[in-house]
């Protein structure tokens, strides 16, 4: 039922929009579809260096289960690695494109992340809060709740595209072969000097 499963990833999403307090994600390794949305849809996320950040849905008729890129980076840059071409990239480049707040060493992201934790613990509860709800008032008059029902409501028609050959043969690879045949047939074209 891939339209309970898509309301499920969103309203999951959503959930940590909606808490009061500010939500730290601490990125260790891959970030890679509803992972890479559970990390950017944090008030502040935390990279290691060995992080990395990808979309790819669209390469097996899926669209990403937020539309978080226009709120977070609004370039084409950060559209065309992760929406267009279902690439991935690495921490640095995530933080050039402003989707991460910092990179440390692996070794230091739990302490980095915690010490941001404390320092934000310091601040009175109740304007944190009330700053992080004008921070939300002001994505959602540029429409980004609007704009991530819409794009739910769009993911449910990719998903539903069975009539696409491409799709039936990804889906029939995947029923028959398992996933490492699905994904190598998904990405292979992907891969670099190909």
């Amino acid at each position: 039922d891939w339209r309970r499963l898509i309301k499920l990833n969103f309203d999951t999403l959503m959930r940590i929009w909606n808490l009061r307090q500010p939500v730290i994600a601490a990125v260790n390794g891959p970030a890679i579809a509803a992972g890479s949305n559970l990390a950017l849809i944090c008030d502040i996320t935390i990279a290691a260096e060995n992080a990395s950040f990808g979309e790819p849905e669209i390469r097996h008729f899926a669209l990403s289960p937020l539309m978080l890129l226009p709120y977070l980076a609004n370039n084409s840059k950060a559209m065309h690695y992760l929406y267009y071409s279902g690439d991935t990239i690495g921490a640095d480049e995530a933080l050039k494109l402003g989707l991460v707040s910092k990179v440390v060493p692996p070794a230091q992201l739990l302490p980095e992340a915690q010490r941001i934790a404390r320092r934000i613990a310091q601040v009175p509860a109740y304007p944190v809060q009330i700053t992080k709800r004008s921070i939300q008032s002001a994505y959602e008059m540029m429409g980004f709740k609007n704009a991530m029902e819409l794009h739910r409501a769009n993911d449910a028609l990719v998903i539903d595209a069975s009539q696409i050959e491409e799709k039936r043969k990804l889906m029939k690879v995947l029923m028959e072969n398992g996933l490492r045949a699905f994904l190598e047939l998904r990405d292979g074209p992907f891969r670099p000097n190909e």
